[in-house]
Parts: structure tokens; sequence; C-alpha cells
């Protein structure tokens, strides 16, 4: 092709005699359009007529729409071809459906482009033997069937469509048309060029206007490090220059997004690094933006109505749900969602049903009664259920407008910028699912939401905002545009060129033969070297980086980086960003504040039981938190159950057995006539039966009987180990009492308590984990870390033979704790007498007890809460809790 090239001002003068300027992308396009903007105004022109300058894509479709001739086929969108290829693809060979639908029909798509856009043979496709390309062939007459039956136009025939209309001079083309950012045309666009230059339409190319600029390169340990100093190099000529504009490409952008934006947010905005809160504007713009599915209005909005259409909530994106404040009364009723969600996590249940859902929310005097949610929820589930079963897509497109409507989404307050440009995207998603009426007849709302959601994850939404000084942009962005500086950053060997990647739907020779894209290295070289040149041709001043190391691996630099000036990373970067800690430190003098003191416990009564003590003694600040004001971590639902449900149901099945046997004397006598192995088949049917009726979503009749086979095994193993005790009677089981800690009434329950055949009593504390610390560290120190059976002592008193806690583990069945003689026998089992702890004799450790627990009260009573976790190995006190995100000790320790 023979182009002419101009520079802006002439183009920006064609521009003005019905020119057109095509870009070869969006980004190119609104900068071309703003740097016109700023010609016509240092021109001082107040008016002018708004250019002709648009992407070549959206060119060809303007070219389309205004043909002479209006009986032309249906031009396919995207979407529109998406679903064509799947409904194919899953008719003719269904296995795919369970390989992978959707990569194999945007695969098959990507083959059919490729195909026409670069004018492949259909005669040599054919003639392959390869099982997926015979395949392929198949799909590719059933999709051109298709279109042909209904006059469609897929986007890849576009080009050659506008051609012959040309040809056939049903086209008026523009008398000039001026190309910018391309890096090449594929043979169909080379052909549709041609046909314009035959019909008297002037081509022109713009270039950049910065010529070649001052080149170097540079190293840095990792990816990391490579990113924290582009930053910084950023930062520094923004304060050197306002008006500078900076640019940073990044191949693979969407893979390092994250890690960008973490480093731009540290060296240009440090208070949002330590915050949730987002800067309301930025000085910096990533031009890839997320899926529009992944923004919090448009996901409220698509959860609801997944909702509406199962049976079973999800936990996890009911929270969601609950907690957005996009759906009408979620000011009003924002404490009371919020408890809702806690109360329907406290079981941990994986899921919950709608009608359990609107019970809980309806129930007056309650924390957690929300009679806006109830109406909408049960409004939402009549519209839905109420809906044909089989509609077309332009229908259910209709049907979830109302239904969001009716829920008052996007809910009552004022959106801010990018919740509206949400809000209206949403909205071109809901047009598009519309759209999908020709190439879908009649769908479930299942189908329709399953598209809708397909059509919200493939758009990929960067909100607009106002002109960043520092633009970021993947390395295709950059052809076309100009910086006064530019760095072009993660330029390893393996990504520039990139790897060739032919396409397995068409045969490997015939791609490289006409020199498809990714079908060969010396193609990806080639197009790589057209890249390089563009990058030097965009700027005055160019530094190209990159990483030396990945986790264990070794990285090179790209070879077309070796004729370029290498330099010391040291001297790109004149000054480092100061962190925030740095900034708050100048702003002023820091004072240290100790604030370890809330309120006193105004009543005697504490909620928690020995719990509060655990919690207390392990570390004020926690024990503050939990019981005085009743805050904590929200449950994670389970898809098995939770430790404690395991327990819960060990300990019951273990009270219903020492209930019928009663003694250890009875047991054995069980055991000589056979009839102990009934008792507890019976006895775990009867505990699995009663936790199913509780409402445990998980209790289905085969998961009852493996939860009930695990029980008996357990109990089983545990009988075995009692067997080895001297005579005892069971004395109390699962017994309710009061206790009086130094000022302080707490509700204590104790598993079981063993009557001895002197009199004196085993207090038992039953434990089902798999690990049990050691008695010197849960009771013998000054803070005592479980308090439980230590508090049961209290009640029972001098009479106290030993304290200990039943390991029931189905791996591990034993007894730990303190015994004052030989009752249990101390074979197998981790017990301890007070002769041997030097700790005279248990009424002494009675005492001792008493004394740290006293101490632990007045504590209590006194609302000490500093942040003080008790040292424990592998730091356990801390791992384990909950409340680090609110005390902040891991910033206090660096």
């Amino acid at each position: 092709m023979n182009f002419k090239t101009i520079n802006r001002s002439r183009a920006f003068d064609l521009l003005e005699d019905r020119a057109v300027l095509a870009t070869s992308s969006r980004r190119l396009a609104r900068h071309l359009i703003s740097v016109h903007s700023q010609y016509q105004q240092d021109s001082r022109r107040l008016v002018w007529e708004t250019p002709a300058i648009m992407p070549f894509s959206s060119w060809l479709e303007h070219l389309f729409f205004s043909k002479q001739v209006q009986e032309g086929p249906f031009l396919l969108g995207p979407h529109q071809e998406a679903v064509l290829w799947e409904e194919i693809i899953s008719s003719n060979t269904p296995e795919y459906r369970i390989l992978g639908l959707k990569g194999t029909s945007e695969a098959a798509a990507r083959a059919y482009e490729t195909v026409s856009r670069h004018k492949l043979p259909w005669m040599e496709i054919n003639g392959s033997t390869d099982r997926e390309i015979r395949t392929f062939v198949q799909w590719a007459q059933g999709f051109n069937r298709t279109c042909a039956e209904n006059h469609f136009l897929a986007g890849a025939d576009l080009p050659a469509y506008l051609a012959r209309c040309l040809k056939k001079k049903l086209l008026t083309p523009p008398e000039n048309l001026i190309l910018a950012g391309f890096l090449e045309f594929d043979p169909a666009i080379e052909d549709f060029l041609t046909c314009l230059a035959e019909n008297n339409c002037g081509l022109y190319l713009l270039p950049p206007p910065c010529g070649r600029g001052r080149a170097r390169w540079t190293s840095y340990a990792d990816l990391r490090d490579e990113t924290m100093a582009a930053a910084a190099w950023a930062l520094n000529l923004t304060l050197e220059d306002p008006e500078a504009r900076v640019g940073i490409a990044v191949p693979g952008l969407e893979k390092m997004r994250t890690m960008i934006e973490r480093s731009l947010d540290h060296a240009f905005h440090p208070e949002t690094v330590h915050s949730l809160t987002q800067p309301d504007r930025r000085i910096f713009n990533i031009s890839l933006g997320f899926p529009l599915g992944h923004y919090p209005l448009a996901r409220c909005a698509a959860l609801f109505l997944g909702l509406l259409n199962r049976q079973k909530w999800d936990i996890q994106e009911l929270g969601i749900i609950l907690d957005s404040p996009f759906l009408q009364g979620a000011e009003q009723e924002f404490a009371a969602r919020a408890a809702l969600d806690r109360k329907i996590r406290s079981k941990a249940h994986p899921w919950i049903t709608a009608q359990k859902l609107l019970e809980l929310a309806g129930r007056e005097d309650t924390p957690h009664h929300c009679p806006d949610l109830t109406r909408i929820l049960a409004s939402s589930l009549e519209t839905a259920a109420g809906s044909k079963e089989g509609q077309s897509p332009a229908a259910w497109a209709a049907l979830f407008s109302r239904i969001l409507s009716a829920a008052g989404w996007p809910g009552s307050r004022a959106l801010n910028s990018i919740e509206f440009q949400t809000f209206q995207a949403f909205k071109e998603e809901l047009s598009r699912l519309s759209s999908l009426e020709p190439v879908m007849k009649s769908i479930s709302y299942g189908q329709a939401l399953k598209r809708f959601e397909d059509l919200l994850s493939s758009r990929i939404f960067q909100p607009e905002s106002v002109k960043a000084r520092v633009q970021v942009m993947g390395l295709l962005e950059t052809p076309g545009l100009d910086f006064d500086h530019l760095w072009v950053m993660n330029l390893n060997a393996d990504v520039l060129p990139a790897s060739s990647r032919p396409n397995p739907f068409l045969p490997v020779e015939l791609q490289r033969k006409y020199r498809t894209p990714g079908s060969s290295p010396a193609r990806e070289l080639e197009l790589a070297r057209r890249i390089m040149d563009s990058l030097l041709s965009s700027s005055r001043d160019i530094i190209f980086s990159h990483s030396t190391h990945e986790d264990d691996r070794s990285l090179l630099a790209s070879p077309l980086l070796s004729g370029l000036q290498a330099v010391d990373p040291k001297s790109v970067i004149l000054h480092q960003p100061a962190g925030v800690f740095t900034l708050m430190a100048g702003c002023g003098e820091l004072f240290p504040v100790k604030d370890g003191q809330g309120l006193a416990l105004e009543d005697s009564r504490l909620l928690g039981g020995s719990r509060a003590f655990q919690d207390q003694a392990l570390c004020p600040f926690r024990g503050y938190a939990a019981h005085r004001l009743g805050s904590g971590p929200l449950e994670e639902p389970l898809f098995a159950l939770t430790p404690m449900d395991r327990g819960s149901l060990t300990h019951r099945a273990l009270m219903r057995v020492w209930q019928e046997i009663g003694s250890l004397e009875e047991l054995r006598e069980m055991i000589s006539q056979d009839s102990l192995d009934s008792l507890v088949d019976e006895t775990c049917s009867l505990t699995v039966q009663e936790f199913q009726t509780r409402g445990h979503v998980l209790f289905s009749p085969e998961f009852m009987e493996l939860e009930k086979a695990r029980l008996k095994r357990t109990i089983f193993s545990w009988l075995q180990r009692e067997l080895g005790r001297k005579e005892f009677e069971v004395s109390a089981l699962e017994e309710t009492r009061n206790v009086q800690i130094g000022g302080i009434s707490i509700k204590t329950r104790m598993d079981r308590l063993d009557l001895l055949e002197d009199g004196r009593l085993v207090i038992i504390d039953y434990k089902t984990g798999a690990a049990v610390d050691s008695v010197e560290n849960m009771w013998m120190g000054e803070r005592i870390i479980e308090p439980q059976l230590p508090i049961y002592s209290l009640v029972t008193g001098h009479e106290t033979a030993g304290v200990v806690l039943a390991q029931v583990h189905p791996r591990n069945c034993r007894f730990h704790g303190i015994i004052s003689n030989d009752e249990i026998s101390l074979q197998g089992n981790t017990l301890k007498t007070p002769e041997k702890m030097n700790s005279g004799k248990m009424v002494d450790i009675l005492k001792q007890w008493r004394r740290n627990l006293e101490a632990i009260s007045l504590e209590i009573q006194n609302g000490y809460a500093l942040i003080n976790p008790l040292p424990q190995s592998g730091d356990k006190t801390c791992r384990y809790c909950g409340f680090k995100a609110l005390c902040r000790i891991m910033e206090k320790e660096g």
C-alpha cells in the first residue's frame, strides 16, 4: 500500500474537509480528539465541528450502517457471534460442554477470524487429517450455514463485504482517510483500503510527532523493585514539571495491574496504602479496567438476580447483598442487616433457604428485623416465580430491569461518578442481552441470567476520569501516542518478542505460510521490531527496563534492547518517595498514648462463662472486645461440620451413653452381656437425628449414616479407655451451676462429675480436638489459659480428687490433667500428681487457681483492656485471635 505521510496540523485541516481519522485503538482516538481540541483553541477558535476521529473498527461499522442499499445482512456483534458458536459446538460435539465450551468457542471464533482476515484457503484446511481441525471445519460450515440462512454477517467478514459494496458503488467513501497507530494491516483490510484508493479516496498515515528519542535501558532484581522504580521515576518527573506527559507501558498489564496500582499509590497517594478509602482523584490512570461484574453496584444486582433463581442461597453471596448500600432500605436497616448477616453465619452453614431467611428477617423484636428487606425479597421472589418458563432475551432483560427497580436498585443515596458510570454500563449490557433476540429465541431464567453474567464478565470496564498526569497502558496501546517521558517495563526475553502460539484449530504450516499472528517465532520477532520502532518514536526520553529474577528463575533482557545504552538503575531515580509514616512523622511531634483501660463492669453477671476468663487471660484487649463490646469475627461457612459441631455431637452421645450406664461396673456388665453395641448404636442414631432436626443443612440421609458410623467408632474407642480406671459412678452430667469468682457471677456447665469409692470427686471435661496442651501451660501459669476445669473445681472444693481433660478423638483417646493418686491409670495418659509438679497437695493447687482466677476477675471488673497478648510458642495467642485488625498489633510489631 502506498500511503502519504502527513503531520498533525495538515491532518486536522483535512478533517475540516470531511476527512476521517481512523485509529488503531480507542485510547489513541480519545488522545487525538483532545489534541485536536487544543489545536483549535490555539488557533483562537471558539467553536468547531466535531471531527470524525474514531477507532477503525467503529468506522467500518459506521460505513456498514450508512450504505445506500438498506436490504443488506444483519451485522452480528461479538456477543451474538459467541452465542452462535457455542450453540453450534454444543449441538455438534456435546463433549465440549464438559471440556470447556466457552474457551473452545472463543478459540474457534478466533480461528474463523484468522481464516477470513488473512484469506486462508478453505480447501487446504479441509484437507487436514488432524481431528481437531476437521472438527473445526464442521463447526465453521455450520456457522456459515446459519449465517446464510438467517442473512447474518460475521464481524470478520465485514471488510470483505464493504469492499464488495465499494466495487458495486453502494458506498460513498470519504475523500480522505487518515490512519494512525497501525503496526500492520491484515490482507482483508489491505484489500478494503485498495478499494478505497480505487474509488478516489486519499490514504494518509499520521506518525507520532516526536521522532526517534533518547533511549536507555536498565534492570532490577525483581518485578516488585521494577514497578516501585517506575512509580518513583514518574513521581520525580511530575514534581519537576507538573505539565509533563508521562507514560508507563506494560506488557501483560492485565496480570500486573494490582501490583502497579499499589506501587503508584505508594508513590503518589501514600495516605491510601493503609486505608480502605480511595482518593477522589488519582494523579495516574491505568487504561485497563476490571470486568464490569466486579464493580460493587453491578455485582450486587447480578447476585440479587441470581438468588431469585435458586433454592439454596449461598451465605457468602447473601452477605454481599445484606451489606450492600444499593438496595432499598439499606441506610435505614444497616445495623439490622448486619445483625442478620451475623445471625445466618452463626452456625457456619454454607447456604440458607429463602423461606428461612424471610422468617429470620421478619421476626419482630429482634436485632435482625428487616421489614424493607423482607418485603423486596418476597416481592422479587414472587415476580421471578410468576414469569414464563421460556421467554426471549429481550423479555428477560425487561423482567430483570423491573425486578431491580422494584428492589430499589441502585439505592436511595446519590451515586458517585464511578457508580453512576457503572450504572450506565450495566444498562448497556441489559440492552446487549436484549440484542441476542436474533440468535436466541426462547430461554429460561437461568439461561438468560448466565448469558447476562457472561456479558458482565466479558466487558472490561474502566470508568472515565479527569485527565491524569501519568498514563499507564498496555504495550499495544502505545503506537501513535506521544509523551514527554516514557518508561517501558517488563521487557524480558520471554515477553518481547512473544512466544509463538499458533491456533490449534488451523494447520500450523498454513498459518506460517500466510504469516498469521502467533504462527512462528519469525513472525513474532518481526512484530516485536515494529513495536520497538513505534516505542522509540513515541517520546524523546525513553527508559526500558526488565527484571533479572522471578522467584527462583533467572531472567534475561529482551534481545531488542541490545543496541541501546545501558545505565545504572540508581541514576534513573533521583529521589525515592516517602512512606506514609515518614510523611506523618514530618507533620508534627508525635506523642505515644497508652490506652489500656475500658469501662468498669457495672453488673456482677458476666456473659460468656469460662470463655470470658480465658480471653482475658490470653489478652486483656481480646477479653474486653469480645465480652464487653460484644464484637467478634463473622463465622465462615463450611461445606463440612465445624469442629464445634463435631464436639457437640460427641458430647451429646457420651452424655446419653453414661445416662444409661451410670458406672464402671455397669459398663463391664453390659460388655459381658453383649448389650453395649446396641446401646451405642441407638444412642448415636438419636444424637445424629436430633442434630438434623435443628436444621443443619448438610444432614442428608447419606451424610447422617457416615456421621453415625464415625461417632460410634469414637464412642467405642473412648469407652475402651474408661475400662482401665478404678471403680466410679457418674454423679452428674451436663450440670449447670452458677459460680462466684471475686465478685463476678458466671454460669458454667460441667460435662461430667465422677464419684469415687472413697467419696471424692473427679471433674471431667471432654475435648474432641487432635491436640491438647500440657498441664503446666494450661493451668499452672499466673494466667490460666484453659480455665474451664479450674473454675469447675471452685464448685466441688476440697473434695476434688482429680481435674481431668478427656481427649475423645478417633486417633487419640486419653486423659490429661492432675490427679491426687492413682484412681486413673497413668499408662497411656498424660496425667500429673501434685507431688510430681512440686505443688504440695491437691488442695494447694485449688487455692492457687482461686487466687489466679480472682485476679483475672478483678481485671474484668475494672475494665482492664491493655493490648498485651500472653506469649505462647508459635505465637498461638495472636494466630488464633479474631481481633488483630482491631488492635493492629501487627503494625505495632513492625
